[in-house]
């Protein structure tokens, strides 16, 4: 949708946002794949859509001379094409985020491994499983002993721990490693809970609120007031009004909406001073 990665790329992205990109297949936002280790810091994913896979980023592995998926650990230990790749996010959110599918924050599959620090993950919705992460797990290859299925390539039989999985830690070491999710639906994550997280770090890997954490000045609701919210207020000044569908010939009724902070029916000047009031704050606002 807005980026593609393969054969190792490995960009680092800071204070970024991927916003309202658009693939039909996979990634919304970022497609990765072969390797690829891209680090991404402080970025925002919201309303990002796919027709499949991962509506705002999906992590995949591909053999290179096909379109067979196989597993790899990380680091790269085997020739021949297979691939796995370990993006990192730190400080992230993802939010609003669409996929028609599975995993609609975040798909990852076939032993690629995401390590993930401090993220927000709230309101994404997927039409079949999971708003906010989907692991594709690759259980087949769970016993040492299996055998490849899938043709005659050189590195049959997998131990245990060359799956990969995401990976919740406080990976920039600042004491704030537990990620959250909020309001997902049909659900936070989907897959394998006995390894979503480093055991070596004693994390508690994520919180599965309840509870959405919106906060009224995030206009945009990607759980950051910024500029971002003050341009949403701005471009919806007025009233905040909605049409009748059954009758549109109706003169049209006030309305909630977003950009009206302090909910009187009017975007307006009250509204641009509560953004500015909690300017720089991440939701929930404590105080």
């Amino acid at each position: 949708g807005a980026i593609h990665m393969s054969e190792g790329a490995s960009p680092s992205i800071t204070n970024c946002r991927f916003e309202d990109n658009t693939a039909n297949w996979g990634g919304g936002g970022v497609f990765m794949q072969e390797r690829s280790a891209p680090h991404f810091t402080e970025c925002a994913f919201t309303d990002n859509q796919t027709g499949q896979i991962g509506g705002a980023v999906a992590v995949v592995t591909r053999h290179h001379n096909s379109y067979v998926y196989v597993p790899i650990a990380w680091p790269y230990p085997y020739p021949n094409g297979v691939a796995g790749s370990r993006p990192t996010f730190i400080d992230c959110s993802f939010s609003n985020n669409v996929s028609a599918r599975y995993g609609a924050a975040m798909w990852s599959g076939y032993a690629c491994e995401p390590w993930i620090d401090n993220c927000t993950f709230q309101n994404n919705v997927a039409e079949w499983s999971a708003g906010g992460i989907y692991v594709q797990s690759m259980s087949e290859f769970a016993d040492s002993q299996d055998t490849n299925p899938f043709g005659n390539l050189p590195y049959a039989g997998y131990p245990d721990s060359l799956i990969g999985y995401p990976v919740f830690a406080d990976v920039d070491e600042s004491e704030e490693g537990s990620s959250s999710f909020a309001c997902n639906e049909p659900s936070a994550v989907w897959g394998d809970a006995s390894a979503w997280w480093d055991p070596y770090l004693a994390l508690e890997p994520f919180s599965d609120d309840t509870a959405c954490l919106y906060c009224n000045p995030d206009v945009n609701r990607d759980m950051r007031v910024d500029y971002h919210d003050l341009i949403k207020v701005i471009d919806e000044w007025g009233n905040c009004e909605s049409v009748d569908p059954d009758d549109p010939d109706s003169p049209p009724l006030p309305v909630l909406c977003d950009p009206d902070v302090n909910g009187d029916y009017v975007v307006e000047v009250l509204d641009l001073i509560e953004v500015l009031i909690h300017y720089g704050k991440q939701c929930p606002i404590d105080g």
